[in-house]
């Protein structure tokens, strides 16, 4: 990814990660299966994620643009979404969409302090299955 075209480039691996979900089956479920395209493709692209911890938790460097296309993206999908009837209207829009957000990049961002924690405070004979697994939402007052 050249530097210039980094942040239309992460915005496109997103994109291209929500469009090969099909838009079928209930709401949850869409946003189920957009989600975990989204791990599967940051998983498969360590650059990209290593870039967006960069980009997005220091948003005053150059990149910081980044979070406001990938929001504009989100926004984008969601608005989609509650058009064709595949998401709820019950709930203001910018709600969904710092949803997404949140769910799609909370857990990039918050699992691996969890993990150094975890490595850190982990009791003898503790196993995989007793580590904690960052589960992350975001929910008005």
């Amino acid at each position: 990814m050249s530097s210039l075209r980094r942040p239309r480039a992460v915005v496109d691996y997103f994109a291209q990660a929500i469009a090969q979900v099909p838009v079928t089956g209930t709401p949850a479920e869409i946003g189920a299966a957009r989600d975990a395209a989204v791990q599967e493709m940051l998983a498969a692209n360590p650059a990209v994620v290593n870039y967006l911890r960069r980009a997005v938790l220091n948003p005053v460097r150059p990149e910081g643009h980044l979070l406001k296309r990938l929001t504009e993206l989100a926004r984008r999908e969601v608005t989609d979404l509650r058009a064709t009837g595949f998401a709820s209207t019950t709930r203001p829009e910018s709600s969904q969409v710092i949803d997404v957000m949140v769910r799609q990049l909370g857990h990039l961002f918050l699992q691996p302090m969890l993990d150094a924690m975890w490595r850190q405070l982990a009791e003898p004979g503790a196993t995989a299955a007793d580590k904690p697994v960052l589960e992350v939402r975001a929910r008005r007052a």
